[in-house]
């Protein structure tokens, strides 16, 4: 039994168009993957500080409702040594 291979005869151009086309396909479906990986890093990033800003503004808050005397008085009252 014998394997018998037909290749037609459609010249180099073809392939090598079709092989670049593929190739190009594949670049940019990576390249637009790739910016939508930063695009995702960059949102947590920015949700992360945004967290964090408002959770020191919280914090900052807390502290000044706890102690206003303390606060207002070190700014205008001086100690004496």
């Amino acid at each position: 039994m014998a394997v018998v291979i037909v290749l037609a005869d459609i010249g180099e151009w073809v392939p090598a168009y079709i092989g670049l086309g593929l190739v190009f396909l594949v670049a940019t479906t990576g390249a637009a993957g790739l910016g939508v990986w930063v695009m995702r890093g960059d949102a947590r990033n920015r949700a992360a500080a945004q967290r964090r800003r408002a959770a020191a503004s919280r914090e900052t808050t807390a502290d000044q409702e706890r102690r206003p005397d303390e606060q207002q008085g070190s700014l205008t009252e001086e100690k004496a040594p």
